[in-house]
């Protein structure tokens, strides 16, 4: 790749090119490049191409190289998050297989780069992007409390009539109430003629369920 220029995804040696550096000095194209030990820096298109860079400095030892390079060797930069480009798992997650186990690569990447998982914990996202691996700036523990917590937050969860199972509507549910509360139909009634159990609608009726609709 020594004659080319240099673009996004590219490697050269322990390198790859995250995006082009808005700090290139005196006119020399840069760019922001991410080492497979971690470490990110900038680096001159000159020394990428004439091979004088070809790692931060740490040469990439055995213990880093070999989960390192097969996680940044299939992700790419997309100007915000360093995402995994390789196969899916459940959820959306990136997996890899590492000595015949399936892992999810946002969890191998942290792992990798930054320690252990506390006990008890897992990897959550601030980007909400399942194959993001940035590890560096997206990534950090929690429970599944402090999950459903973040979710809640970020209205991640499908709700109502967007939920894959949902029996109802918001229109439905609206009518549901109306027709109850005039008295004009029995909950059993309301039941049989919308196909749901008396238990649906009266978790409807008292506002367990479909919370959203006023």
């Amino acid at each position: 790749m020594s004659g080319s220029i240099p673009t996004r995804g590219d490697r050269f040696g322990l390198l790859s090119i995250l995006e082009e550096a808005h700090n290139s000095s005196g006119g020399h194209r840069a760019y922001r490049c991410i080492c497979v030990c971690g470490r990110i820096g900038v680096v001159q298109s000159s020394n990428l191409r004439s091979g004088h860079s070809k790692s931060c400095g740490c040469r990439g030892t055995k213990s880093n190289g070999t989960i390192a390079e097969r996680l940044l060797a299939r992700a790419r930069w997309d100007g915000q998050c360093l995402v995994w480009i390789g196969g899916l798992v459940k959820g959306g997650y990136g997996g890899m297989r590492v000595a015949g186990r399936l892992h999810r690569t946002h969890v191998l990447a942290y792992e990798h780069f930054i320690g252990p998982v506390p006990h008890g914990h897992g990897v959550l996202h601030t980007c909400d992007k399942p194959p993001c691996i940035t590890w560096w700036a997206h990534l950090f523990t929690g429970t599944d409390a402090d999950n459903v917590r973040d979710r809640d937050v970020k209205g991640r969860m499908a709700r109502g009539s967007k939920h894959p199972r949902a029996r109802l509507t918001e229109d439905g549910v609206l009518i549901i109430r109306a027709q109850h509360k005039s008295g004009a139909m029995t909950t059993s009634e309301l039941a049989k003629q919308r196909g749901v159990s008396r238990q649906c609608i009266d978790e409807v009726l008292n506002y367990s369920t479909w919370k959203h609709v006023p």
